[in-house]
Formats: structure tokens, sequence, C-alpha cells
């Protein structure tokens, strides 16, 4: 057999339909080894079962498997199951903690990890039949093991039932894989290199198994912490070892396969997935807006930030596909670098997660920032109102005038302040209190600080305040704690109240969604420095430091939390999402800043591609096999004449047109400084906005717009 491997553009001749439903159909080409192994001939009409003799295959060759350019249906409606679970975990458990954040992650590496090892056996080998699709079957059972599981994920020890049934789901998704492996082992029997690598593949999957196994056993009896540490040290060495196995391995490696269209396209879901929870985020805000009746606009501030939420998401699409090579499904990676590349990818897709998810969690955080505020001005704009009559019912009016206008925010944010809780029996004691000030308090206490009148008002009005104001923050997925801060005294204190309620949420936030941003961008460079090998220009290198060192930049932001007055003061402008927005823009920019190539010039080089034919085919005619007796020679000098003296031609006018366009730019008059800047900013403007693909370029090899940009 062919130690190279073979593979058609799109999917192979000899693929058999999918609708065609055999028991198990052989992913194996058949080979015609007539001549010694020499010359051997596909044969694309039909395949035999996986049952080849290789009694004779001393030297143990390269088994051929089908190879396929794109994913099939079957593996992309696998995708969605897993963009399905990130859903769902995000829409249960907002990461708005630290402990949410680390269950997360754990919950990603376990879920990312069994997409892996299901995608290497799907990428590596191509058939249908019924038991690949009863195998599929059990993957998608796997798939909602994980939807269910995941509803308990975010606590800090797991209900062991639940600890039981995902380890078992994650050994039903190994003992399928390893049977899947072994139908293709007895395939490859009598290969001895393609057994070897078949056996190591399957023993991957199989320990692993059974390490799952014992976790669920021991969960009965064994701390539930260290139960889920072995979680995690299994699924690391698992994907460790699956990746050195396909790079080590020439049989089963990923070169030729669609591998790689099937991380680019997990890449798309998750950015589809971070877009699904913007979306979620947004109606929200709209239910909490317009549908309720709260506001009938929406601030500058709060439009920018959703914009701004939405369109990193989108910039990073463009960073990730713009700084992939052509035919980015191929690159042509080393081994080591591929296996690098593919690694990596699983910290880019939760940090993508979490940028997603911190972007769209700001959103909501800002509304509810606007709407603290504009309960504040409600509950001062219904005392203010009342007290200025002199009448002697003040008290009842001011209490009577809170007490409605608390109700009716509590009840258009979806709380019930009449439910008989903790919170609403509270409610009534402070308007009771409210009720029962003397009216010359409205004249005088208001302004003295020491009458026993004024701390019974600022407690009584900070706790309708308060728990107005909590209402915002359940609506909004932001939950405070209920603590009573009788220190503060001026008007300000009950919307600061509220804030610090939620600051270390807030701060969470705050924190990963920054580093996330950071690392986000330096693992695209890094992602790009991988993928491309040559082609590294002065500038290339200068725009990777500009982006790694905005990347660290963005990262260090969230060291402002350390300074309490800074963080407050920079948390409480809209600048946030903003200040990452422009730093991808820049990154954007700088991918699409037009670098002068070197000059080339097509005809010089089709010339000299021509003469190397035409000596190729010399040293064909001068080939000793040329001489053996019955041979036919394919080249003779009689053609080899005419062929030189039309290359020779073309040559003599290739020289006329350089010295033509020569003299041309002589004559042209050196364009001003001004001239200089527009031409640069309109080729800037033109590489921005038109595709490598479609681009034209001058005789210097600059970018040149066509007639209609003009």
């Amino acid at each position: 057999m062919s130690a190279s491997h073979r593979h058609n553009g799109g999917r192979s001749s000899s693929t058999p339909p999918e609708s065609s439903h055999s028991l198990n159909r052989s992913p194996l080409w058949e080979r015609d080894d007539a001549n010694g192994g020499h010359g051997q001939r596909e044969r694309n009409r039909r395949r035999r079962p996986a049952e080849y003799d290789f009694a004779e295959d001393e030297e143990g060759s390269l088994i051929q498997f089908d190879r396929r350019e794109s994913a099939t249906t079957s593996e992309l409606f696998y995708d969605l199951w897993f963009v399905a679970n990130l859903t769902v975990f995000a829409t249960v458990h907002p990461i708005t903690e630290v402990d949410a954040l680390v269950s997360f992650v754990g919950y990603f590496l376990l879920l990312w990890n069994t997409w892996f090892i299901t995608t290497t056996f799907d990428a590596r080998f191509i058939h249908d039949g019924i038991l690949p699709r009863l195998a599929r079957a059990c993957h998608l059972t796997v798939m909602i093991g994980f939807a269910i599981a995941g509803a308990a994920f975010d606590r800090k020890e797991l209900i062991r039932s639940i600890i039981k049934a995902l380890s078992l789901f994650l050994v039903l998704s190994r003992l399928v894989l390893t049977a899947q492996y072994c139908l293709i082992l007895y395939g490859v029997r009598h290969n001895k290199r393609g057994r070897r690598a078949l056996v190591v593949a399957a023993t991957l999957t199989f320990i692993p198994a059974i390490a799952y196994l014992v976790v669920g056993i021991v969960s009965d009896t064994s701390n539930n912490r260290h139960v889920i540490i072995v979680w995690y040290v299994v699924g690391l060495l698992e994907l460790l070892g699956g990746i050195l196995h396909a790079t080590l391995s020439k049989t089963l490696s990923f070169e030729g396969t669609h591998f790689n269209e099937r991380l680019n396209l997990l890449t798309l879901i998750v950015l589809g997935e971070g877009i699904i929870i913007l979306a979620k985020n947004a109606a929200k805000i709209v239910e909490y807006t317009y549908l309720k009746g709260i506001s009938t606009y929406w601030s500058p501030a709060l439009v920018g930030t959703l914009f701004s939420a939405g369109a990193i998401i989108y910039i990073t699409y463009q960073l990730y596909f713009d700084w992939m090579p052509q035919g980015h499904h191929h690159p042509h990676m080393t081994p080591w670098r591929h296996a690098a590349w593919t690694l990596i990818h699983l910290p880019f897709h939760a940090v993508l997660v979490l940028l997603s998810e911190g972007s769209s969690q700001w959103a909501v955080w800002w509304r509810a920032i606007e709407s603290y505020r504009e309960v504040e001005a409600k509950l001062e704009a219904s005392v203010n109102d009342n007290i200025a009559d002199s009448d002697s019912t003040r008290s009842s009016k001011v209490a009577e005038a809170l007490k409605d206008t608390a109700y009716s925010i509590m009840k258009k944010y979806g709380s019930d302040p009449e439910d008989g809780s903790k919170n609403s029996q509270d409610l009534d004691t402070a308007f009771d209190d409210i009720n029962g000030l003397p009216s010359s308090f409205w004249d005088q206490g208001m302004k003295n600080t020491s009458d026993p009148n004024y701390r019974t008002w600022v407690d009584s009005y900070l706790g309708v305040s308060r728990t107005t104001m909590n209402s915002v923050s359940t609506a909004f997925g932001l939950s405070s704690e209920d603590k009573k801060d009788s220190g503060t005294t001026d008007g300000k204190s009950a919307e600061l109240a509220a804030v610090n309620s939620t600051l270390v949420r807030l701060h969470t936030i705050f924190a990963y969604l920054f580093v996330s941003a950071g690392i986000v961008l330096m693992l695209l460079m890094i992602l790009h420095i991988l993928a491309k090998r040559k082609g590294w220009s002065q500038f290339d290198m200068l725009r990777a430091a500009i982006v790694f060192t905005t990347g660290t930049g963005l990262s260090l932001v969230a060291t402002i939390k350390l300074n309490p007055s800074m963080l407050s003061s920079f948390i409480n402008s809209p600048l946030q999402l903003p200040i990452i927005l422009i730093c991808y823009f820049g990154c954007l920019i700088l991918t699409h800043i037009p670098v002068s190539p070197a000059p080339t010039n097509e005809r010089s080089d089709q010339s000299e591609k021509g003469v190397k034919n035409v000596e190729r085919r010399s040293h064909r005619t001068r080939d000793p096999e040329s001489a053996v007796p019955g041979r036919r020679q394919r080249h003779s000098s009689s053609r080899e004449e005419p062929i030189s003296g039309h290359r020779r031609q073309r040559g003599n006018d290739n020289s006329a047109y350089d010295t033509d366009r020569s003299a041309q730019r002589k004559d042209r008059p050196e364009p001003n400084m001004a001239e200089r800047v527009v031409d640069h900013l309109w080729r800037a403007v033109y590489d921005l906005f038109v595709p490598r693909a479609e681009r034209r370029y001058d005789d210097r090899g600059r970018s040149r717009a066509p007639a209609y940009w003009v």
C-alpha cells in the first residue's frame, strides 16, 4: 500500500451514498497491487468489506483510509447538541459568581473533551450503516446526559446521584468509541502497522471508561470534591493522549481529514452561542423597559453597550477566519504545530464563551444601574411632591405616596409586595413609621440630624428604597443581599446600597470580562502564528507584537479592582465594552492595512515556468530510459525547438513591456504629501471592505481600486 494519504477534493468518488444502510461499511480503500506495490490503482466503483489478506505484507505498509473534505450532516447535527448544552448551562447558571465560573470551566472541559474524542473518530473514518447510526444515537444520549447534569453543576459539592449519572454517561461514550475502534481493528487485523495504531486508539478510550466507572462507584463513600478533581484529571490526560497519538501516528493522523474544518465549525458554533446569550439578555432588557411600561426609550449609553457587545463577537469572528491561511481546512502545519493548534482551541473556546457571557451580562448590568437611578428619582419625587403642603396630614400623604410608588415599581419588575413575606412586612413597618412622624418634622426635622425622628425617617426611607431596588436586581438576575446600612444618611445612599449589595458579583463579571477579552486576542494571534509558517514580513511581526501588547493590556485592566475608588468611578461609566471594542477594531484595522508585497511580474513568472517546463522536457528526452527499445518517447526534439523559440519570443515581449512601464513611471510627476496620505487612506478603506480574492493590484504590487470605486 502507498505510504502517502491520497484524497480528493470534496467527497471521494468511492464513498457510498449515505442512504445505503449496510450493517457496517468499511472506511478502507481497495488497492490493486499487481506490479509489486508500484502503479497501485484505486478501484472507485466498488469496495469489498474490510477483509483484506495482508499475510504477505511483512513490512506493515500504511493503511489507506477513506477521507472526507467536509463534515457530514450527521456530524453537524452532533455539533448542535454541543451548543445546546452550552446554552442551557449559561441560561440556568449565569456566570456572576466565582463558584459559577469555576463550575463552568470544569463543565466545559468535560463537554469539550467528549466532543473532541468523538470528532477524532468521525474525522478518521468515514462510513455509514446501521451500527454507525446506533453509535451516533449513543453519543447523542451522552449529550442529553450532559444537559441533565448541567442543571446541578453550579454547586460546590455535586449531588451524588448527579455524579453517578454523569459518570455513567461518560463511561457509555468511551465504551461506544472503543467498540467502534474495535470494528475498524477487525477489518485491518492482518496489517501490523494499522493493527498497532488502532489498538492504541481503542486503549486510549477504554482506560478512561474504567476510570469514570470507578468514580461513579466510589462517589457513595468518598468526598465529592475529590471525585470531581478525578473527572478533570482524567479528562485532561485523555485529551493529551488523543492529541499525542494523532501526532505520532501516521495511520491515524489528522492529515488529509476534515478535522480542522470541524474545529472551525465549532468556533462558529461557540460564537453563535454567544449571540444567543446576547439576544436573550437584550430581550430581557426590552421586557423591563418597553413591555412593562417602565421606560419609553433607551439611553445612548445602553444602546452603545449593546452595540459593542454584538460588535465584539462579530470582530472576533473576522479575526479568527482572517488570520487563517487560505485553504484553512488543511493548513500545512507540521504534526507538532498541528497538535498545539488543536490543543489551544480548548482554552480559546472557553474564554470565548466567557467573553460573550461577560459582554451580555455587562449590558444587563448597565440597564440595572439605570433602573436604580430611575427608582431613586421616582421615590424622591413622591416625597418632595407631598411635603410642600402645610397641612397636618403630610406624614400620611408621604407614606401613602411612597407606598403607591414602591408597590407600582415592584409589580412592574415581577415582585409581589403584598405576599406576606418578610420584605412585605418590613415595608408595612416602614410605612407605619413614616405615617407616625409629626407634621412639624417636615419643616424643621429634615435639617436637624440630631432629631430622633430624623433617624426614624432615614431608616424607614432606606428600607423602602432598598427593598424596591432589590426587586430590580432580582428581575435582572443580579440577586442582592438584604443588608441595612443605617450609617448612611444622604439621599443617594439607597442607590449605593443596592449597588454595593451586588458589588461582589459585579467585580467577578468585570474581572473575567477583561481577562477573557485579552486572552482571546492573544490566543487568536498564537493560532495565527501556528497556522502560518511562511510569508512573515516585518509588518506581520510588528502586528503580532501589537496584538500581544493589546491583549496583555486588556487583561491588566482587571487589576483596577484593587483600587476601590478608581473601580467605582470606572464601573459607573459606560466605557467598559467600548474600550474592548476599540481595541478589537484596531486589531482588525491592522489586519487589513495595505502592505506592498514584493513586486511581481505575472508574465515573467509565466516565462520562468515555461523555461523550467522546457528544461524538464529536455531532461526527460535525455533520460536513459527513453532509449529502451520498444518504449515510445513522449517528448521529441522536434517539439522542443518550437517551444523554446516561443518562450524566447515571450521573454523579449516581457522586456519591452517592462521598459514601457518604467518609462511611464518616469513620466509621472511625484505626488505631494497630501496626495500620498489620501492615496494611503483610500487603499486602506479598499482593502478593509474588499475580500482578498477580489482585490486588484497595480504594477508595483499595491492594491488598486476598480473603476466603480472612484
